[in-house]
């Protein structure tokens, strides 16, 4: 069973980007230095950021960041979407000390999402205490 390519459905992935190690179809890689790379991946690896033998670090902050925002929709926003926007931030200097690291999108997403929920949650509260004879 083969794996189809995330940007090209329908066309098998077969080859996998020396940067990050996503499968990918053959149309999306680049060849560059003797390695090939996805489009995310290609403009790190010209600038010298990536290796062939250098993977992309994942950072789990942005990662715990995005979870917890998106609960802080249904659960314990007052305290889920602050403790979001910290884990972004935190994930954010991880990534800006260390290039070769992703997750940047996922923490600027987790913040936002985090901020939007906070005041969702603020916006019930309010509305609960407005309603209240």
């Amino acid at each position: 069973m083969s794996v189809d390519c995330p940007n090209h459905p329908g066309a098998p992935a077969i080859k996998v980007c020396a940067g990050c190690g996503g499968a990918r179809c053959d149309n999306c890689l680049v060849a560059l230095e003797g390695a090939r790379y996805c489009a995310d991946c290609k403009l790190d690896a010209a600038a010298g950021l990536l290796t062939d033998a250098t993977p992309r670090e994942k950072n789990t902050d942005a990662n715990e960041a995005l979870i917890a925002a998106l609960l802080s929709f249904v659960c314990f926003g007052p305290i889920l979407g602050p403790f979001a926007i910290y884990k972004a931030a935190k994930a954010r200097r991880a990534i800006r000390e260390n290039p070769q690291m992703g997750g940047q999108g996922t923490a600027i997403a987790a913040a936002i999402l985090g901020t939007c929920a906070i005041l969702l949650w603020l916006a019930v509260i309010a509305i609960e205490i407005a309603g209240t004879p």
